[in-house]
């Protein structure tokens, strides 16, 4: 009986693991293809965040760790 149930807890684990990486997937393909054309958008909010530094993370040579967050805000728009 304990094998029985183990292979079903399995299962039913790769089924909801499948279903996350669905859903994650999705999403990502939806964020990107609601920035398409607006790159300068993007480029634009994300200099002016480096530039700001609200969260400290500035350090002259990693310039697209705004990238994300500027990302989300123009999708918030």
């Amino acid at each position: 009986m304990t094998m029985i149930r183990d292979w079903l807890l399995r299962r039913r684990r790769d089924r909801q693991w499948q279903d996350v990486s669905k859903r994650v997937t999705d999403a990502a393909e939806d964020r990107r293809a609601r920035l398409i054309g607006r790159d300068d958008e993007v480029e634009w909010l994300e200099a002016v965040l480096f530039e700001a530094d609200p969260i400290g993370i500035n350090f002259e040579d990693n310039t697209d760790e705004y990238r994300a967050e500027a990302e989300s805000i123009l999708l918030r728009q």
